[in-house]
């Protein structure tokens, strides 16, 4: 995972249990307070951090007294960027491609299916990677063109909305 603040690029670890880790592989002590506030302890300083609005992957947070725009990329985000894909080019458009090849492990929606920008709708396996395929907008599923263990190749219409 990967955080962007002020154009800056800063690495998100996680040690085996999933717990947050800094650059030398401490854990981070952090203690939720309720849903959008948290105290965060790390290299014995204490920052208060709020979530003031979130869109997708971009978050407005308070840290102590300063705010901070922070946009987050998960593994399939770093994946695809290193390969040269824009992940909002399509989201304009009605059909859904493959943004690599791969296998299709599952296959979440049917025809008729009403769908929300973000929901998962396929699983394609791709370098040895499960990635969650979501939708890039809110709408119908007219088409399903794939199935459970098909191989497809980058850009595949997947499904149509």
């Amino acid at each position: 995972m990967e955080a962007s603040i002020n154009d800056q690029s800063f690495p998100i670890q996680f040690n085996e249990s999933g717990q947050p880790i800094d650059k030398n592989g401490n854990p981070l002590n952090i203690i939720s307070i309720d849903e959008n506030r948290f105290h965060v302890i790390r290299d014995h300083k204490t920052y208060r951090i709020e979530i003031l609005k979130k869109e997708g992957k971009v978050y407005q947070l308070r840290i102590n007294d300063n705010k901070y725009d922070v946009s987050l990329k998960d593994q399939l985000d770093l994946t695809m960027s290193a390969m040269g894909i824009d992940q909002n080019a399509g989201n304009v458009a009605n059909d859904l491609k493959a943004p690599m090849p791969g296998l299709i492990l599952d296959v979440m929606v049917n025809p008729g299916d009403t769908i929300s920008k973000g929901q998962p709708l396929l699983i394609l396996e791709a370098m040895k990677m499960e990635n969650v395929i979501k939708s890039p907008v809110d709408g119908v599923v007219s088409e399903v063109l794939v199935e459970k263990g098909a191989s497809v190749e980058k850009n595949k219409v997947l499904c149509s909305f």
